[in-house]
């Protein structure tokens, strides 16, 4: 059974910069040489690399990033392909930037892409987050012989940080408190499986209402997440959360 399309979020951590404030944002990844990720749709081309500068051309921003052999490469498959538009996420001390860009000429070892408005902000410490369809999680309490068979919830959000889940199983809910280490956290996002380790952080119970029963909610901190599932789920979270913050 195919997962239910997201719904949209009303979650307020990302939030649209204004045009001043973007410009900003953009000249703070230069000067502190942040790392920039900049992607095709359904991640099918991905380059890490930096801003190096920006210029105006009427009303447009034009951002710039070095041109080494992988830029050359990352160009060569959009050109082929006929594809412009890119994502880009930039890594600030104080917040992570998202916004498109499209790819146009290089020229003296840059290469060019022309800002699409408008650029959004998450505060660093607060990882943007993707509601799910009710996604379904398998996992095992650590530690737990491999031969019992392991469990599972619905997943309702993810980030690159963590994810939330709830369960109508007061039983099992009664297991899942606030410290407790989840291994073998297996699950789907994008076409892509994986296998993590996640602690809880917290568990809340939801009381019965007309159209729900009594369930319960639990937020998770994944432990030990390698950079690349981190940055693979932090990309299909701004790539699908595109729909429901206006035009991207």
């Amino acid at each position: 059974m195919s997962t239910p399309p997201p719904e949209a979020s009303q979650d307020k951590k990302f939030v649209a910069a204004k045009p001043e404030e973007a410009r900003a944002l953009i000249q703070n990844a230069i000067k502190t040489r942040s790392k920039v990720l900049i992607w095709t749709q359904q991640q099918k081309y991905r380059l890490t690399s930096k801003l190096e500068s920006t210029f105006e051309s009427g009303s447009s921003l034009y951002l710039s990033v070095t041109k080494g052999v992988e830029e050359a490469e990352f160009e060569t498959n959009l050109k082929r392909e006929g594809i412009e538009e890119c994502l880009f996420s930039a890594s600030l001390p104080s917040e992570v930037i998202f916004f498109k860009a499209n790819l146009r000429k290089s020229a003296q070892g840059l290469l060019h892409f022309k800002l699409q408005d408008p650029v959004y902000k998450v505060q660093r410490r607060r990882s943007l987050r993707m509601p799910l369809g009710n996604a379904p999680v398998h996992f095992r309490l650590a530690p737990s012989a491999p031969s019992l068979p392991d469990l599972s919830c619905l997943m309702i959000d993810v980030s690159d940080g963590g994810f939330g889940m709830t369960t109508d199983d007061e039983a099992l809910s009664q297991r899942l408190v606030q410290g407790v280490l989840l291994e073998e956290v297996a699950f789907t996002l994008g076409g892509r499986s994986f296998v993590l380790t996640a602690e809880i952080m917290y568990r809340k119970e939801i009381p019965a209402t007309n159209k729900l029963k009594k369930h319960f909610r639990l937020g998770l901190v994944f432990r030990g997440i390698r950079e690349q599932d981190a940055e693979y789920i932090s990309k299909f979270v701004f790539e699908e959360s595109s729909r429901f913050f206006g035009r991207l």
